[in-house]
């Protein structure tokens, strides 16, 4: 099983990155990378009928997960191709740990009656 302590690595790597690829570029934190982060924290509210409502781990499996399994970042490309093949490797085994534990939660989930 995948142990949280990795994907806290990972979410630590992938703002890491964030931040050096928007400094390396000249700009500056925006409300997009703001929105990343809110997604790995579970920091989302919405308002149902002026109602605030935090929508957890939602936007973590939706838009967090796939931004860490990506590798996505301006200063992997180029001569740093390479680095983000190697990094892929961590996201297949990401990609099978959480597709494993989905597996396990719809059986017992249909296995109860």
């Amino acid at each position: 099983m995948i142990r949280p302590g990795f994907i806290m690595f990972l979410g630590f790597v992938l703002m890491v990155g964030n931040l050096f690829a928007v400094l390396g570029t000249g700009g500056w934190m925006g409300q997009a990378d703001i929105d990343i982060v809110n997604y790995l924290t579970g920091v989302n509210v919405h308002t149902a009928g002026g109602v605030p409502f935090p929508s957890l781990a939602a936007g973590f499996f939706t838009v967090g997960l796939p931004r860490l399994i990506t590798w996505d970042f301006p200063f992997l490309e180029g001569g740093f191709e390479v680095v983000r093949w190697v990094l892929s490797i961590l996201s297949i085994g990401v990609m099978m740990a959480v597709g494993q534990m989905g597996f396990n939660f719809v059986t017992n989930l249909l296995g109860r009656r």
